[in-house]
């Protein structure tokens, strides 16, 4: 599946890529991953949906997010160890 676990770790490493980078949308990528990086989800579909674009995606768009319990579920069948 390819899934990584969003956690503040992660989001400094892939500001740190971003910033050394030269990425055509390199800041809006920063405002969303700063927005990751002070634990502010609130726009997560959508800034899902942006990084999916970015990539030509055609399955796997977001259309809401998941309550308490599928999130707990999610992180179980994926990040289980």
């Amino acid at each position: 599946m390819g899934a990584v676990p969003l956690t503040n770790e992660n989001v400094k490493k892939v500001i740190a890529i971003v910033e050394a980078s030269s990425f055509e949308h390199k800041t809006d990528m920063l405002t969303i991953l700063k927005r990751w990086e002070n634990d502010n989800f609130s726009t997560v579909a959508e800034d899902h949906n942006f990084f999916w674009r970015l990539q030509g995606g055609n399955v796997g768009q977001a259309y809401g997010t998941l309550t308490i319990e599928e999130e707990q579920k999610f992180i179980e069948n994926n990040f289980a160890e």
